[in-house]
C-alpha cells in the first residue's frame, strides 16, 4: 500500500514539474516525444523486415535458380541417355560388332560404313554431342565424327569402369587420343548380345562440357550470384571460372551438402538451402541433385550483397526518420502556436465569449499552479454560473413560442379541414340509402354506398392520416361517382405499387387534385377522356402522380397559375379544397422539401406530382411534426 502511494505521490510530482512549464514548451516536448519514437520504432522494424524479407527472397531465389539449372541439364541429359541407350542397345550394331573379326575385308568396310551411318542418323545435328564410339570386345573401333579411346580395348580405363559397371558410367575428363585437350563429359556402358555371356562390345559417347557453361551463364547472367556443378566426389564439371574445372570445391560447403544428403538418406526433412562461412567470406547456398548421375548443382551468393542491399534500405530509412523529425518539429512549432496563442487570447475575452458546455464544471486547481489553464478555469466556472439560468430560461421561452406557432399552423389546418366536414352528408346519405333500398333501387343505393364511403374517409374517426390504401379507395369511391356521371366519358388507369399501400398518408390528397382533372381537363371533351394514377416509392419519398388527356396550359397560363396557387396564397379567396389546399397541408405538416408541383402542354394534358416523405408508423408522423416545429421557426 505505501508502495502505491508513493508511486502516486511520485507521478503527482511530475505533473507538478510539468505544469511549471509553458504549455507550448509541453506540447512541443509532447508532440516530438509521439512523433519521433513510433518513426523509430516503425525504421528499426522496417530496417529488420527489409533484412529477413530480402534473406527470405534470396533463398528463395537460389533455389529456384538450381531447380531451373536441374530441369534444362536433365532435359538435356534425357535427350543423350536416350540416343546413347538407342546405340547401345541397337540389335544391327551388335550384330555388326559380333559378325565383324570374321569377315572378308569389303564386308568390314561395308559394316563400318553402315554403322557411321546408323550412328549419324541416330545423333542427327545435335551440337552438344562430340563424337560417339564403339569397340568390340575384339578391339576394332567404330567411331562418328572423333575417336575417344585409344590402344587396346582394356587398356582404356573409360572401357575398363564400363565393363566393371551394369549401368552408365559418367566421366568427366579429357578423351584418350593425344590431340585433344577438351575437358569432356563422357557416357561409357557395355554392349552384350543377349545368347552371349560376355560382353559383345562397348559404347562410349563425349558431350561437350562447356553446354553446362552456358546454361549456368544464361540464367546467372547480371545477376550477384555463381552456380557450381561438382559430382558426387566434390569435383568441379562447370564453374565461371574454367580454370578451376576438376579440381574440388570449397571443402566446407561439400561437408555441409554431404551431411544434408546423409539426413535425407536417413528418412528426415533437411533443408537444401543454408548459410556457411568459407573463406571467400559468408555465402548463402542453395543445392539440388542431378536424378541421372546425382551430381549437384549448388548456387552461391555473398551475404555481403544482401547485407548491403539492407545497409542501402537503412541509410534510406534513417534519411527518412531525420526528415520526418524536422517536418513534426516544424509542425509542432505550428500546431502549439496555434494552440497556446488562442488560448491566451481567450483568457482576454473569455467573459464576453462565454463558449463551452455549459453543464460542466471545471475542477479547482493546484494553489501553486498559474498557469493559462488556471486562468481559463476560474473564469469559466464564473461564466458558467452567471449564464447558466439566463440561458435555461431563454431555451424555455424558445420551446414556447415554437409549441404556440405550431398550435397556431395546426388551428390554421383545422379550419382548412372544416370546409370539407362532412359529418352531416353522411348521416343525411344513411336515410337516403335505406330509403333507396326499401324502394329497390339498386343503382341509387350503390351511388349512395361509395358516396357514403367517401364522406367515411372523410372523417377517419377526426384521424389527419390514413394508410395510402385507404387513399387509393376513398379515390375509387369518388372515381366511381363521377364515371355514373360521365359514362364513357371517362376513363381512369391505375398503376399503383402494391409496396406502398402500408405506408401512411394525410387524407384527401388525391381527391381534390382527381376532381380538379376532370372538372379542368375531362368536363370538356365529348369522348375518351384518359386520368392515369400512378403511386410509387422513389428513394425515401412517396409519388403521386394524376395526368389526364385533356385541352392542357399553354406556358403562359401554366405559370400565372403557379404564382396564383403557391405564391399568393389567400384563404379568403379559396371557397373550395383543391389544388392550393393539398399543397399547403402537406408542406404544414412535412416541410416545403414536399408538396404539389403541375406540368401541363397545350394540347396534350396536365399532370399534377404530389410528393410526401415515407411514413411507416406514429413514429415517423411525430418526427416530421417535431422537425417541421423546428424548421418554420
Amino acid at each position: 500500500m505505501n508502495s502505491l502511494l508513493n508511486r502516486i505521490k511520485k507521478f503527482l510530482n511530475i505533473q507538478r514539474a510539468l505544469r511549471k512549464i509553458k504549455i507550448r514548451t509541453r506540447l512541443i516536448m509532447t508532440f516530438l516525444t509521439l512523433s519521433l519514437v513510433p518513426i523509430l520504432i516503425v525504421a528499426v522494424l522496417s530496417f529488420i523486415n527489409t533484412y529477413m524479407d530480402m534473406e527470405a527472397k534470396a533463398r528463395e531465389y537460389s533455389h529456384n535458380i538450381s531447380t531451373q539449372i536441374v530441369n534444362n541439364i536433365s532435359y538435356r541429359f534425357d535427350n543423350y541417355i536416350d540416343k546413347f541407350e538407342r546405340i547401345a542397345l541397337n540389335s544391327s550394331i551388335l550384330a555388326d560388332i559380333y559378325n565383324y573379326k570374321g569377315l572378308k575385308d569389303y564386308r568390314q568396310i561395308e559394316i563400318s560404313n553402315r554403322i557411321k551411318y546408323t550412328l549419324a542418323s541416330i545423333v542427327g545435328n545435335d551440337e552438344g554431342i562430340d563424337s560417339i564410339e564403339i569397340r568390340s570386345r575384339d578391339g576394332d573401333r567404330f567411331y562418328y565424327t572423333f575417336p575417344i579411346t585409344k590402344g587396346s580395348v582394356f587398356e582404356s580405363n573409360l572401357i575398363t569402369e564400363a565393363y566393371d559397371s551394369p549401368k552408365i558410367i559418367w566421366k568427366v575428363s579429357k578423351k584418350e587420343i593425344d590431340d585433344d585437350e577438351e575437358i569432356y563429359i563422357i557416357l561409357a556402358k557395355k554392349m552384350k548380345i543377349q545368347f552371349e555371356k560376355d560382353v559383345t562390345g562397348f559404347t562410349l559417347m563425349a558431350i561437350k562440357r562447356d553446354y553446362l557453361d552456358q546454361i549456368c551463364e544464361q540464367i546467372t547472367k547480371g545477376k550477384n550470384m555463381y552456380v557450381v556443378i561438382t559430382d558426387q566426389d566434390g569435383r568441379i564439371i562447370s564453374h565461371p571460372n574454367v580454370n578451376k574445372v576438376l579440381q574440388t570445391f570449397d571443402k566446407k560447403i561439400l561437408d555441409r551438402i554431404n551431411y544434408n544428403e546423409d539426413i535425407k538418406k536417413s528418412g528426415h526433412d533437411s533443408e537444401s538451402i543454408f548459410k556457411i562461412s568459407t573463406d571467400e567470406g559468408v555465402m548463402l547456398v542453395a543445392y539440388d541433385v542431378l536424378p541421372k548421375n546425382n551430381w549437384r548443382v549448388i548456387s552461391v551468393v555473398p551475404y555481403s550483397f544482401l547485407l548491403q542491399s539492407t545497409v542501402n534500405n537503412g541509410i534510406m530509412t534513417l534519411f527518412i526518420v531525420i526528415v520526418c523529425f524536422l517536418f513534426a518539429f516544424f509542425i509542432s512549432l505550428i500546431v502549439t502556436k496555434s494552440i497556446s496563442l488562442p488560448i491566451k487570447n481567450l483568457t482576454l475575452t473569455m467573459e464576453k465569449v462565454g463558449k463551452g458546455d455549459l453543464t460542466a464544471i471545471v475542477q479547482a486547481e493546484w494553489g501553486e499552479i498559474h498557469d493559462e489553464h488556471a486562468m481559463l478555469s476560474a473564469g469559466f466556472n464564473d461564466m458558467i454560473y452567471k449564464l447558466r439560468k439566463l440561458i435555461d430560461d431563454v431555451y424555455h421561452s424558445q420551446l414556447k413560442e415554437k409549441e404556440l406557432e405550431f398550435l397556431k399552423k395546426e388551428a390554421e389546418l383545422n379550419a382548412l379541414q372544416q370546409q370539407i366536414n362532412p359529418h352531416f352528408l353522411y348521416n343525411t346519405l344513411e336515410s337516403i340509402f335505406w330509403m333507396a333500398q326499401l324502394k329497390g333501387e339498386n343503382e341509387i343505393s350503390e351511388m349512395i354506398t361509395a358516396l357514403g364511403k367517401f364522406f367515411r374517409t372523410s372523417i377517419n374517426k377526426g384521424l389527419e392520416y390514413m394508410t395510402i390504401e385507404d387513399e387509393i379507395n376513398n379515390v375509387k369511391n369518388y372515381i366511381y361517382l363521377q364515371k355514373l356521371r360521365f359514362s364513357d366519358r371517362l376513363a381512369v388507369e391505375w398503376e399503383i405499387d402494391e409496396g406502398i399501400l402500408k405506408y401512411k398518408t394525410i387524407k384527401l390528397i388525391l381527391q381534390p387534385i382527381i376532381e380538379n382533372a376532370i372538372l379542368h381537363g375531362i368536363e370538356s371533351m365529348e369522348k375518351d377522356g384518359m386520368i392515369t394514377i400512378e403511386a410509387f416509392k422513389l428513394g425515401n419519398t412517396i409519388v403521386f402522380q394524376v395526368s389526364d388527356n385533356g385541352a392542357g396550359m399553354s406556358v403562359e397560363e401554366l405559370e400565372k397559375l403557379k404564382i396564383n396557387y403557391f405564391n399568393n396564397f389567400d384563404r379568403s379567396l379559396s371557397k373550395s379544397v383543391g389544388v392550393k389546399n393539398v399543397d399547403q397541408r402537406i408542406k404544414l405538416y412535412f416541410g416545403n422539401e414536399y408538396g404539389v408541383n403541375i406540368s401541363s402542354q397545350l394540347g396534350k394534358g396536365t399532370s399534377v406530382v404530389i410528393s410526401i416523405p415515407v411514413i411507416v408508423d406514429e413514429n415517423d408522423i411525430n418526427n416530421h411534426r417535431n422537425t417541421n416545429i423546428g424548421g418554420n421557426d
